[in-house]
């Protein structure tokens, strides 16, 4: 007889953000992409807090927030041994070569632009959540060797 494939349970998603209304957004467009229970904050060091108490499935992350930015807020991800390999996702309106840099120095395996098109962001979870220590180490030495080029 065979046997029942058992739903898959849920990632927690951390979504850090100070704009409440991209939070609720993102909760909407995250239930309907995938099986996403989404928890949030509304500075980066409320969600630097909230991803060491709860350890999530995956963080997406604005950079300009109160408190701790986003840059700020991946840096202090990926030097913990805990959350290094965590996936990580910046979403920001603050689209500039700079700004764009900035975000994938510090560490985030994508750097989106805000607004995101809903395919692009599933995309992007889907390759984040697919991605392995190896492979970020990686893709964060390439970034170090190739600078100016994003």
């Amino acid at each position: 007889m065979p046997q029942k494939s058992v739903p898959a349970s849920p990632h927690t998603v951390l979504v850090i953000d100070d704009d409440v209304a991209i939070i609720r957004m993102l909760t909407q467009v995250l239930a309907v992409i995938g099986p996403y229970q989404v928890i949030s904050a509304l500075n980066g060091t409320a969600g630097l807090e909230q991803c060491m108490a709860g350890m999530p499935d995956l963080v997406l992350i604005d950079m300009c927030m109160p408190t701790l930015d986003g840059a700020q807020v991946v840096r202090a991800l990926r030097g913990d041994p805990r959350t290094a390999n965590l996936p990580i996702i910046m979403l920001s309106a603050y689209n500039q070569l700079a700004e764009r840099q900035r975000g994938l120095y510090a560490g985030v395996d994508y750097y989106l632009p805000k607004p995101c098109d809903i395919d692009v962001l599933a995309t992007a979870l889907r390759q984040v959540f697919a991605l392995d220590a190896q492979q970020r180490a990686h893709r964060l030495r390439t970034l170090a060797e190739a600078p100016g080029e994003v």
